[in-house]
This record gives C-alpha cells, sequence and structure tokens, in this order.
C-alpha cells in the first residue's frame, strides 16, 4: 500500500524530495518515515502522476463469487404494439448477460406477477397484491416460500434461459379501456416486490424472516444485485402513486400531500435498496410522463440510471446489456488534497456525503485519516465522471500548488483497489496566462456542471434542451439533468456541443463540420450526436435509394460513436418532414443574424460559394427566432471576435470568469527522469 504523510494523510507522489531517508510532503510539508524500496527509480510514485494500487483482501470474501443477480421488471399496460416491440429487445438483453447471472422476471399491471423460473417444467406465476409496500408491510405473502433452500423465483440463466425467453414471448398487453397512460399501473409495488425478492434471495435458508421490522435484510455475501424497471408511465395505483394533474401542472402539484407520500415511499424504497446492494435502472419508453423527479431520485441513491426513449425501436438490447454489465466495484470513497490556500468548493457526480460511521469499516480502514473533501461513491462503473470545483481560499504566495485525489474501491475479483492522480498546478498574477493555459473542454464541462440547475447567462445551456423550451416537458429536462451530471467528461461535452457529421459525395464519406443551421442542407445525410441521443437524417437524393453508399456509411459511423459508450445513446431517425427535426435544429448554432463575414467566419466553406451560392443557402435554414451567438454576445455588451466553429468557442469567449485553470506542464523535460524528480 502507499506510503502516507503523518499529518495530512497525503501519498507520496512524484513531485517531492525524497531520498533513502525522508521524504518531505508538499502539502504539510512534513517530514516522513523513508521509502521502503532498495532503490528509489524503480518507486512508481516517485516517475508517475497516477499510481494503482492493489491489495489482496484478506478476508476472502470476494464480491465476484456469488453471481450477480438481475431483476427484470416490466409494465404491461403498454399498447399491445409497445409491448410486441419490447420482447425482441428483452430477449437480447438476457442472450447478452453472463451465463452465471441470476434472473427473476416480474411483470405489473394492477398487479404484481412473479415467475417461479426455478421450477422445473411448466413455469407458473404467483400474484400479489398491487396494494403490497414491500418492507413496511405486515402481510406476508405465503406463496414466495422465503427462507426456502432453493428459491423458487430466481435461477441461474444458464439453466433457466429457454424458460425466460418463453415466458417473455408470451407476455400479453393489459386489456382495458381508456387511455394507457391512465392505466392501473402498480409500479411502486412492483419495485417494493422485487427489492424484497433480491434481498430474501441472498440470505441462508436459516435466516430469520424480516416481516417483524421495517428494514430489508442486506446481503451477507455483498452480492451485486440489479433491478431493470421497464415502464411506460408513473405508478397510478398502489404505494407511490401520484394523481397525473400533478404531473402536468405548471404552477407545482395540485394534492402536494399526495406528492409527498410518494416521495416518502421511494425515498424508503432507495434507503432499503442502497442498504442492501441493490442499484436500480429505470428504461421509460413513450411520451407519458412517468415523474422522472421521483424515479431519479431512486436510481441517483442506488447507483443506478435513468434511461428515457419516446419508442421502444430507439432501444439497442445490446447497449442495454451492456449498461447492465457497467459495474466495476463496489464500497468506493474518494477525497482530495490540496496545498495550503487553496479549497474545494464543489464536488458534483454520483457521490454523497461521507458517513462517519464507514469509517472503521473494511473499506475505510485503507484510509484511516479522511480530509473534510471525502466522500462516498454511490456506485463504481464505467463512463462515470465527476467534476471537482477549485477556489483560492487565501493569497498565494508560492510558484507550485498541488492537488492530489484518491480514489478507492473493492474489485469485484476481491480486493482493493486504490487509484492516486497528483497534478501541480502553477501560480500567476497574469490573466492572460490562465487564458492561455485553460483546456477549454474541460473547463466547459466543468463549469456546465456546476451551474446546471441555475440558469446562468451561458448560450449553449441557456438555448438547449436542458435549460430551454426545447424539452417540453418537465420529465425531460429532469433526464437530461440527472444523464449530465453523471456523464463522463467526453459525453457531457457531447451534450453541450454536440458534434455534426455531414456526408460528402465527393469522398463517399461522413466529415465534421461546424454545428451551425448553415451546414447542413436538404439533400444531404447528416448525423448530429448530442452525447445522451444520436439524430440520423438521410437527404431527399438518398433517402429513397437504400443502394447509396450513404446508407452503409452512417451506419458504420453510428457504430463507432455508440462504441463502449455507456449508456448507449437513443438513436433517432427522422426525415425533413419530422416533428423531431425541431429537436435537431435547437442542437444547431442559428447564424440567421448575422452579417456574411461572421457567417464566413463560423463556416469558412461559405468562402467557396458563389453570391447565388450563399443565397441558395442561407434560404435552406431551418427558421428559428432565436437569436445567434453574435447577437447574443452583444447583449451582453461582448465583442465575439475571432471565428466560433462550435459552443465550446463560445463558452471561452464569454464566461471566462467561471473556468478552472489547466495546470502547466512542470518545468521538468520527462517526467519519467527520477533524477530530475527527486534527490538521491
Amino acid at each position: 500500500m502507499p506510503a502516507m504523510a503523518k499529518h495530512s494523510a497525503a501519498q507520496l507522489l512524484f513531485l517531492v524530495q525524497a531520498n533513502n531517508v525522508t521524504w518531505q510532503c508538499c502539502f504539510c510539508h512534513t517530514s516522513n518515515n523513508p521509502v521502503e524500496v532498495t532503490n528509489l527509480r524503480s518507486c512508481a510514485e516517485l516517475r508517475c502522476e497516477a499510481v494503482d494500487y492493489f491489495q489482496q483482501d484478506m478476508t476472502g470474501q470476494a464480491v465476484s463469487q456469488a453471481a450477480e443477480t438481475l431483476a427484470l421488471v416490466v409494465d404491461t399496460t403498454a399498447g399491445a404494439q409497445d409491448l410486441q416491440a419490447a420482447k425482441p429487445i428483452l430477449i437480447e438483453v438476457l442472450r447478452q448477460l453472463p451465463r452465471s447471472w441470476r434472473l427473476m422476471l416480474l411483470t405489473f399491471s394492477s398487479a404484481v406477477s412473479v415467475y417461479q423460473l426455478a421450477n422445473r417444467g411448466l413455469v407458473t406465476a404467483d400474484v400479489v397484491s398491487g396494494e403490497w409496500q414491500g418492507f413496511s408491510s405486515r402481510q406476508k405473502p405465503s406463496q414466495f416460500h422465503f427462507g426456502s433452500p432453493e428459491p423458487l423465483h430466481v435461477a441461474a440463466l444458464q439453466s433457466c434461459q429457454d424458460a425466460a425467453e418463453q415466458v417473455v414471448s408470451s407476455w400479453r398487453a393489459t386489456s382495458t379501456t381508456g387511455p394507457s397512460r391512465e392505466q392501473p399501473r402498480c409500479l411502486g409495488a412492483a419495485l417494493a416486490v422485487a427489492l424484497h425478492l433480491l434481498a430474501m434471495s441472498t440470505q441462508p435458508a436459516s435466516a430469520p424472516e424480516p416481516f417483524g421490522s421495517d428494514a430489508l435484510p442486506v446481503p451477507q455475501a455483498c452480492r451485486p444485485s440489479r433491478v431493470l424497471l421497464v415502464t411506460t408511465g408513473p405508478a397510478t395505483k398502489g404505494p407511490g402513486w401520484v394523481p397525473l394533474s400533478n404531473l402536468d401542472s405548471r404552477q407545482g402539484p395540485e394534492d402536494p400531500q399526495a406528492s409527498k407520500g410518494a416521495a416518502q415511499f421511494f425515498q424508503g424504497l432507495a434507503q432499503q435498496a442502497a442498504e442492501a446492494g441493490v442499484a436500480v435502472d429505470v428504461v421509460a419508453v413513450g411520451q407519458a410522463a412517468v415523474n422522472v423527479p421521483l424515479l431519479g431520485a431512486l436510481t441517483q441513491q442506488t447507483g443506478g440510471t435513468i434511461f428515457t426513449h419516446q419508442r421502444f425501436e430507439e432501444v439497442s438490447g445490446a447497449g442495454l446489456a451492456s449498461a447492465l454489465q457497467r459495474r466495476q466495484g463496489v464500497e468506493g470513497f474518494m477525497d482530495v488534497h490540496t496545498s495550503t490556500g487553496l479549497g474545494v468548493t464543489h464536488v458534483t457526480g454520483p457521490i454523497t456525503p461521507l458517513h462517519r460511521a464507514n469509517l472503521g469499516s473494511n473499506s475505510m480502514q485503507r484510509h484511516t485519516k479522511p480530509t473534510m473533501n471525502a466522500c462516498e461513491l454511490v456506485s463504481v462503473e464505467t463512463g462515470q465522471g465527476v467534476a471537482v470545483g477549485l477556489d483560492i481560499v487565501r493569497d498565494l504566495q508560492v510558484e507550485y500548488v498541488y492537488m492530489q485525489v484518491i480514489l478507492g474501491w473493492r474489485s469485484l475479483e476481491g480486493g482493493w483497489l486504490q487509484r492516486v492522480v497528483t497534478q501541480r498546478l502553477s501560480t500567476t498574477g497574469s490573466l492572460q496566462k490562465v487564458l492561455s493555459g485553460t483546456d477549454w473542454d474541460l473547463a466547459a464541462v466543468v463549469a456546465g456542471k456546476r451551474w446546471v440547475k441555475q440558469a446562468q447567462v451561458m448560450y449553449q445551456l441557456q438555448r438547449g434542451p436542458m435549460l430551454g423550451d426545447v424539452a417540453g416537458h418537465a420529465d425531460e429536462r429532469a433526464i437530461l439533468h440527472t444523464s449530465f451530471l453523471a456523464a463522463s467528461t467526453p459525453v457531457a461535452l457531447l451534450m453541450m456541443a454536440p458534434a455534426l457529421y455531414v456526408y460528402s459525395t465527393p469522398t463517399a464519406a461522413f466529415q465534421q463540420v461546424p454545428a451551425l443551421d448553415l451546414a447542413i442542407q436538404k439533400d444531404e445525410a447528416i448525423v448530429l450526436d448530442c452525447g445522451c441521443q444520436i439524430f440520423m437524417r438521410l437527404g431527399l437524393q438518398t433517402g429513397d435509394d437504400p443502394a447509396h453508399s450513404a446508407h452503409p456509411n452512417m451506419q458504420a459511423l453510428v457504430q463507432q460513436l455508440v462504441q463502449n459508450r455507456i449508456p448507449a445513446p437513443g438513436l433517432l431517425r427522422i426525415d425533413q418532414a419530422s416533428p423531431d427535426m425541431r429537436y435537431m435544429a435547437a442542437r444547431l448554432m442559428p447564424t440567421w443574424g448575422d452579417r456574411l463575414e461572421e457567417q464566413q467566419q463560423q463556416y469558412p466553406a461559405l468562402l467557396s460559394l458563389t453570391a447565388g451560392q450563399v443565397v441558395t443557402v442561407q434560404q435552406q435554414r431551418m427558421p428559428t427566432d432565436e437569436p445567434s451567438f453574435n447577437q447574443w454576445a452583444r447583449s451582453l455588451c461582448v465583442n465575439p471576435t475571432g471565428a466560433v466553429d462550435n459552443l465550446v468557442a463560445a463558452m471561452q469567449k464569454v464566461s471566462v470568469t467561471k473556468l478552472v485553470a489547466k495546470h502547466e506542464t512542470p518545468d521538468i523535460a520527462a517526467r519519467g527522469d527520477a533524477d530530475q524528480l527527486m534527490e538521491v
């Protein structure tokens, strides 16, 4: 394990002065015990800015020794056509999961059906009342057979694969009258049943059943478990239901007591699921509001994710299966050490405050002296990002200041992993040097994550769907906020500044161009990557010709864009007359109010066109009443000089004071040269 300073608990790093006797911490400036290596040149901490440590778990309890369990909970109140489209997607998810995983299948409408996958022969289902409230219920569903040596409702995929696919194929939509959104949907009861079954499935057969308490049993083996909820509407029956008028009202809930009761129920579910180690993922499909703020809080507190799609055709089974397997560890925490004079102002991402009661746990014993910046990670998963904001709390009289981030988690293979990343930041009194050393892409993401919940005057957020009027419903905006705050840096950057690809007929390939309304024409095929969603439009000349080269090239480009991206973005194919064109138009910078010279600066391709061709291009722009970037900047008394080719560049010219400075490379030619990093 790493060497730690006696006072600050910061760890040995490559920028300290070290010899065979002592090493001096650059945070607390105290001398510490000698490094226990015979050759300092071979010490990884003194050669690299990022070091990974691994310690075998001495308890012998590997997380992965118990296979992960998935509870698939599906809403059958969807229309017959929607449910038919969902079946092949869910079957593909089951086929993509590891054979060692265990599976539960539940469906719900006005009641909850739990399938006995462990039965040999015909699969049957137990029915639970839609009013069942899980951990707070005193009525024991006797048909569940809790505590039996072989639970009937959970089975390994390798033994129940065929039966599970047959069950999914046999699902039928609930036949009731009235709009789909108003159908009786006991979503809360279904989640409560799934969480209770997951918790009980990890208990020994002799374990007492916890119906006399208000807590779900915590799995003793720390088995990783997940709930995948697929729904087409909000809870309209049973615990956690909210009147539909509350969801649609723009003046606040008409029945605040019902909203308060639902929030308390889901808060209780989230707390119990987090204690039992169960992550909840939600896939909401359709145009009906599903109460994203309520379900989003559940997913955030349990380490899950919420996905929204207008149609099942947008959902990728392979992408959903990859998202279910994104967990990399458990019991994660993060700590940040800074030099005197620097303070951490905010930490944004999937984190919770550090509970002091956990300091004596198996995880926290590796980091015995956490700072006030320490926090727990809600989950340890692929594709996560955490933004840390720094501020100067006193005058800096030194040439350099330091920042060290420590991440730790228990791996699924059974062991403790700790990653230590250290950066040196140079100080300066010159604003010009700060601007020249700024990483604008990273600064845009950090600043955007800091202000996404406040309507700051930032062009790319103010006019986009996260803060603008493009998202028609509060659910759409809430899911974008949730996704943005938990997204990795590349995906978050695309959500702020989308990437536009236009098909070039001479080269028979897609080329990235500035995301401007001038860049797209009616007869061109385009792909617009917005981070959480990808728009695809075939031009008028290629749309009716499947043999055109734009078709396979577009498919190849989209596959390249979504590769290794978790969660997978929604894919939306649109045409020129589609109502969805307004969503795509809202992500492109309008240029209708700019002078020709300014348009040419932003889109140099106009320079090669004749005057008549320029007029034709300008006339084909999608109509909008939004101000262009130049108009918006001038309204703030800012002169937008220079070429602005995307929203990130726009941000760096207007919101300079909101950005963070990028560290400068240390005055060392090669960081791997140990002679210049320490005194031997």
